[in-house]
């Protein structure tokens, strides 16, 4: 998990980085994190701390490169994927792969930083302001329901 979620952006950051500031056109790099890496998830702790160096490292480099190369660190929520057993998408926090990218998309070369759709902008602030107890609570239990779902599977 953190040699996936933390260290490949980083050696393929650092293997590109000189091409990408090279170019005569203005290059872009999307780090993809999530909102788990806004605060510890329990269950998911390797998880949330593999994506919360994502996020940083993204966010570092949107500032440190800003000049020669747009770089956004990417924090979506549940995308209906093979990765979330293909969720349902809902009203509030999932969305499809497609609509997650196209609202993405506008935030890259303006800020370091996005949630991208708006649902996946709602759970991560409801991650920044809830008590991290609560917050903890609901991750278990949403932690357990996944863990129960592939022991049937």
């Amino acid at each position: 998990m953190v040699t996936l979620s933390a260290l490949h952006p980083a050696y393929l950051t650092k293997a590109l980085l000189s091409h990408l500031t090279k170019r005569d056109t203005k290059s872009a790099i999307v780090v993809t994190s999530s909102t788990g890496s806004v605060s510890p998830v329990a269950g998911y702790l390797s998880y949330s701390a593999s994506k919360s160096f994502a996020n940083y490292l993204g966010r570092g480099l949107h500032w440190e490169l800003k000049d020669k190369v747009d770089v956004l660190s990417w924090c979506p929520g549940y995308i209906s994927t093979k990765m979330t057993g293909h969720k349902a998408v809902d009203t509030f926090r999932c969305t499809n792969t497609t609509d997650a990218i196209n609202a993405m998309y506008p935030d890259l070369g303006k800020q370091s930083h996005t949630h991208g759709h708006w649902k996946h902008k709602l759970t991560g602030r409801q991650f920044g302001w809830l008590p991290e107890k609560t917050f903890a609570n609901i991750a278990i239990k949403d932690a357990t329901k996944q863990f129960e779902r592939n022991q049937k599977n």
